[in-house]
């Protein structure tokens, strides 16, 4: 290896549901999340995305093909990297969004109100602030999440890709790997088609006060309002309004 490909050094995060590590300095602040979209009615699926962020070292550029060489971004689902099968999520001719592109830029753009933009496989040409985000494709319904939580042994999203960059008249290769455990809490779902709703009073139970007290034996005086959280907000008989000069919380 050139000198300038060997290894520098290693940046490695931890967080509770992914490991994710860069093979040289000049990249750091590096995360992985895994995003879920459901399409707007359950025959378009779930789109299921990697978003991967990193920061770039002050001086570095990409490459003028981009900061990620879509030829190099490889994903697996399965139980360990190393029997993992890997296939292209980006490249041009084969892989994941060759295959599935036209039906997940469909359900991100249908969804874009509620999930964001999302641009898969956009080369990092320009830098903005050094912050920089990338999504890739894994599929669309590639896997249940509520099913791998079920299971004894979970499987895991594995990622590898390069990133080329330079500084001055000098290239700056590195490679990026991460594993997503598919646990419960692994993935954000964004834009259910069945939004969960629940009334106050299934998770609550509140009483309003109504009125101040300055020591213990004012607080017989004090107006209560028992379970607010009901349905039944007012018992019979209770005013509609509640006359008060201010409001006050505490």
């Amino acid at each position: 290896l050139a000198a300038r490909n060997a290894l520098a050094a290693l940046h490695v995060e931890r967080g509770q549901f992914f490991g994710a590590a860069a093979s040289a300095s000049f990249l750091s602040d590096l995360s992985v999340a895994l995003i879920q979209v459901e399409g707007a009615a359950e025959a378009d699926g779930i789109a299921q995305v990697l978003e991967v962020q990193l920061t770039l070292g002050a001086g570095y550029a990409p490459k003028d093909a981009g900061l990620i060489p879509l030829e190099s971004v490889l994903v697996g689902v399965g139980g360990a990297r190393e029997t993992v099968r890997w296939e292209h999520a980006c490249a041009a001719g084969a892989g994941v969004y060759f295959a599935q592109g036209q039906a997940l830029d469909r359900v991100l753009s249908e969804q874009e109100q509620c999930a964001g933009k999302v641009s898969l496989c956009r080369n990092l040409g320009a830098v903005v602030g050094q912050r920089l985000t990338f999504h890739l494709p894994l599929g669309i319904d590639r896997f249940s999440l509520e099913d791998e939580v079920s299971r004894a042994t979970p499987n895991s999203v594995f990622l590898h890709l390069s990133v080329a960059a330079v500084r001055g008249s000098e290239a700056h290769d590195a490679t990026v790997s991460a594993v997503v455990p598919l646990v419960e809490g692994s993935a954000e779902t964004m834009c259910e088609r069945e939004p969960w709703v629940v009334n106050l009073a299934q998770v609550s139970n509140m009483d309003l006060i109504v009125g101040s007290a300055l020591t213990l034996n004012q607080l017989d005086t004090v107006r209560v309002l028992r379970n607010i959280g009901s349905r039944e907000l007012l018992a019979p008989g209770e005013p509609a309004r509640v006359p008060t000069q201010s409001i006050e919380a505490g």
